[in-house]
């Protein structure tokens, strides 16, 4: 008997269908108050968009995202609409710092988390991107930068000889010119942080089929054993 192959397909599919998870409430700015993102309407589609509100100049939200191309994620709110100082970052599910943005360059003050950058994630999983006012620095408990110094158009990491390394806050180096307004992020290589049931179903259904695919390709040794032509 032919052998057959086991194997379910990526839950991302069809990449031109565009979906967005609009902020629920306010997501939080702490490890513990993180936003879990999911497709709305049920889809498999990547997250192509997020859509929230700063509600003040000390105000940043937290989206745990799944990223399954890392050589293609980024994350930008250039041309979008909305207030305009932004910084853009991403954490680890453990609250360490990957890399940030706070000005694309030198002409805006939108942000870029760049597709392909050195510094980027490496793996595909789940992360924490945030989102916050320039300025508005993620910290650890001793009130230490998570990421390095530099230029406000700078791809920066992490900080180095930091201990601890996770995020513990905020500190607010804004000089006063912080906003509240709304912000549109745009995605790609991401999705949803929360698996939707058609995904859980297909995997659930390809286990089963793989389970009776087995027990049909069992050795002939007993007539038990034997397949009826």
């Amino acid at each position: 008997m032919t052998a057959i192959a086991c194997s379910v397909a990526p839950a991302i599919a069809n990449p031109v269908a565009t979906v967005t998870w609009h902020e629920v409430g306010d997501a939080g700015q702490t490890l513990a108050s993180v936003q879990q993102t999911s497709n709305p309407n049920g889809s498999s589609q990547p997250l192509t968009t997020i859509a929230g509100n700063l509600e003040s100049g000390t105000d940043a939200d937290l989206y745990m995202i799944s990223i399954y191309d890392p050589a293609a994620f980024s994350a930008t709110t250039v041309g979008t609409t909305g207030f305009g100082d932004t910084q853009l970052f991403l954490l680890t599910l453990t609250g360490q710092a990957i890399y940030l943005n706070d000005d694309a360059d030198s002409g805006t003050f939108f942000s870029t988390l760049p597709g392909g950058s050195p510094l980027g994630p490496i793996s595909a999983g789940l992360y924490i991107l945030g989102v916050a006012n320039a300025g508005y620095d993620p910290v650890n408990a001793f009130n230490e930068l998570l990421f390095d110094i530099g230029l406000f158009t700078d791809v920066r990491g992490p900080a180095g000889n930091l201990q601890p390394t996770s995020l513990a806050g905020f500190t607010d180096n804004t000089f006063g010119f912080g906003a509240a307004g709304d912000y549109t992020i745009t995605l790609t290589g991401a999705g949803a942080s929360v698996p939707e049931p058609a995904s859980l179903l297909l995997v659930a259904m390809a286990g089963v089929g793989c389970t009776l695919g087995s027990r049909r390709r069992k050795p002939a040794g007993t007539s038990a054993d034997t397949l009826a032509a």
